[in-house]
């Protein structure tokens, strides 16, 4: 019984660390829409979001992984003594409430980055075809106006 007691304080522990590293993504998240909802899109800040965001989802994988071994050891006795661990139960039932909250909170976020991110490249796209049209539109008047003191020989016999 203390062997189990002990191993589902591993599992409340877990829990608060996968709580603590989905309120991380959370922050990135919010950086994120931060450099991509800049004027000019903040292609560093944003690079910097995704590679710590990657890190944060290893470590989540990390602690699903712990969290499921350490649960393979106690399931069997947290079923069949509901009753001597009904606070613990309660404490792991309100964590896992938070963690579902807040990765429906981090879906949500990930969605309205997306259209942000996207909405940068499609300016981003279309300043550089206008960039492309100015520098045609230059090409051409410089080949035109190169050809303004030009005059073509006057004596030249064209017949042959």
């Amino acid at each position: 019984m203390q062997e189990a007691k002990g191993y589902i304080q591993i599992l409340i522990e877990s829990l608060q660390k996968k709580t603590a590293v989905l309120d991380e993504i959370l922050r990135q998240n919010a950086l994120q829409a931060e450099a991509a909802g800049k004027d000019a899109f903040d292609m560093e800040g944003f690079e910097g979001t995704v590679d710590r965001k990657e890190e944060l989802l290893q470590e989540l994988a990390r602690l699903d992984q712990g969290f499921e071994t350490v649960y393979d050891r106690v399931r069997e006795e947290l079923k069949g003594n509901r009753g001597s661990y009904a606070e613990e139960i309660a404490v792991l039932q309100r964590l896992i409430g938070q963690i579902a909250d807040k990765s429906v909170e981090i879906q949500a976020g990930e969605a309205r980055n997306k259209a942000l991110i996207e909405a940068a490249f499609g300016n981003a796209r279309k300043q550089f075809g206008q960039g492309m049209t100015s520098v045609k539109a230059a090409s051409d008047y410089y080949r035109n106006m190169s050809r303004v003191n030009y005059i073509d020989p006057q004596l030249l016999d064209t017949k042959k």
